[in-house]
């Protein structure tokens, strides 16, 4: 298993912008190279989101990343979506880099 983290710096939700101050995107690769990924956001204000699927488009400092993701839970301003799907855009050689921290 090897894992990656990006920071983020921005956010749209099925093609809407969120007013984010910031993020992690933790992404994990498997032995059977299948991805597990999740997006923990702090917000400027409240989101207005619900229980379901969406596009999620994740911006960070070197590159912009897409995938499906579904809404988890929110504390305060800190929003969480767990991937439910593969991240386009996504490098996979970036998991063979020694310090495998991204963005």
């Amino acid at each position: 298993m090897r894992t990656l983290r990006y920071r983020t710096t921005g956010l749209r939700l099925d093609g809407r912008r969120i007013d984010a101050v910031g993020g992690d995107l933790i992404i994990v690769l498997r032995e059977s190279d299948d991805l597990d990924w999740e997006l923990v956001v702090q917000t400027r204000g409240e989101v207005d989101v619900e229980q379901r699927p969406y596009d999620l488009e994740i911006e960070t400092p070197g590159e912009t990343l897409h995938g499906p993701a579904i809404y988890v839970r929110h504390t305060g301003s800190t929003v969480v979506f767990r991937g439910i799907g593969d991240l386009a855009g996504l490098d996979r050689r970036d998991f063979d880099v020694p310090d495998a921290t991204a963005g």
